[in-house]
Parts: C-alpha cells; structure tokens; sequence
C-alpha cells in the first residue's frame, strides 16, 4: 500500500523462518519499501507470537545496517481478530 507518499508492505505469518523474513526485508529494500510491517499470529509452538516479533525487529537492526536502503520495520502479533484491528489503527508504520 502506498501511504503518504510512502510505499508500505505488510506480511501475516504464523511461524517465524529466519531465511524467508532475511529475503523479505532484503527484497522490500531493492523495490524501494520504505516500511515493512509484519504481523505473527500468537500460535504456540517453540516461540510465541511476542517472541517471534523481537526476534524480527532484531533481525531488521542487523539488516539495516548493511543495507543500502534501509527499511523501517514494524513487527507484533495479535492474540485475537480484535487485537489485530486495534494495532493496525496505530498510524506509526511510515
């Protein structure tokens, strides 16, 4: 979506892959993203949905420092539907 003038990606993910999110930011910094904001659901299996979401954040930082274009990088989970519409309406993604 473009907002502001500004190109922003969201992603839903239910388990955190360490390789597939490394593509993901790297691939939104060459088509020019200037935010990506991704979104775990909180299915328990070996992380929780809070755990997968640092992790990213982290992962963004270490990007971001070797990147050309860095990328601004949101990441939650949401418990329940309702949680997801309420953190959605934060307008801090861009």
């Amino acid at each position: 979506m473009e907002r502001n003038g500004k190109k922003v990606i969201f992603e839903i993910e239910t388990y955190y892959k360490q390789n597939k999110i490394i593509r993901f930011i790297v691939a939104s910094s060459f088509l020019g993203t200037d935010s990506i904001v991704i979104i775990y659901s909180d299915q328990k299996d070996v992380w929780d949905g809070k755990k997968r979401a640092q992790a990213t954040n982290y992962l963004g930082k270490i990007l971001n420092s070797i990147l050309l274009k860095p990328v601004k990088i949101t990441s939650f989970f949401a418990e329940t539907p309702s949680d997801l519409k309420k953190k959605l309406l934060i307008d801090d993604f861009v």
